[in-house]
């Protein structure tokens, strides 16, 4: 300890930065979880670090677990984007829709999303389904393809996609 700081070396860092790209790449799905995964890794390695008696392990294993919820956080939100363009797709029924915003890393983050398939729900038969297919590109580059499925439901006794219509 220097001055009251705690001071540790860089294999610890080198450790959380590895397992964080790693841990990215497992069970996530896109740039959100890999971006999470590093800034969470170098938070909790910076709390663990200032906080624990041993400063290597306290990086390690706060760079550890900052590193999972990272790429949980990151995945959550690009997830979510992702899926307000599907229901806004699915709710207007219309031949497409596009959403764009920033990620972390300050990329542009496209989403396009158009009915494939529009057909009445087999369990009754006066609500509408459709499937739906996107598109994600990240800085003009294709960076993959998805399809969903959202159905009406009943509101009240009234069609409906759901409570995002009434927000």
């Amino acid at each position: 300890m220097t001055g009251g700081v705690k001071v540790f070396g860089r294999w610890p860092m080198m450790a959380v930065l590895g397992t964080s790209l790693v841990l990215a790449g497992c069970q996530t799905t896109g740039q959100g979880a890999t971006t999470g995964a590093m800034i969470g890794g170098l938070g909790g390695c910076a709390v663990g670090a200032a906080v624990a008696d041993n400063s290597g392990q306290g990086c390690l294993i706060g760079g550890l677990f900052g590193a999972v919820a990272g790429a949980i956080i990151g995945d959550a939100i690009e997830r979510e984007q992702q899926k307000r363009i599907v229901y806004q797709v699915a709710r207007s029924g219309r031949g497409g829709s596009t959403g764009t915003f920033k990620n972390s890393k300050g990329q542009r983050v496209r989403y396009t999303a158009k009915v494939k398939k529009t057909y009445k729900k087999p369990s009754d038969s006066q609500l509408t389904c459709r499937e739906i297919e996107y598109a994600k590109q990240v800085d003009g580059s294709a960076a993959g393809t998805g399809s969903d499925t959202r159905c009406q439901v009943r509101l009240a006794g009234k069609p409906s996609w759901g409570l995002e219509e009434d927000a």
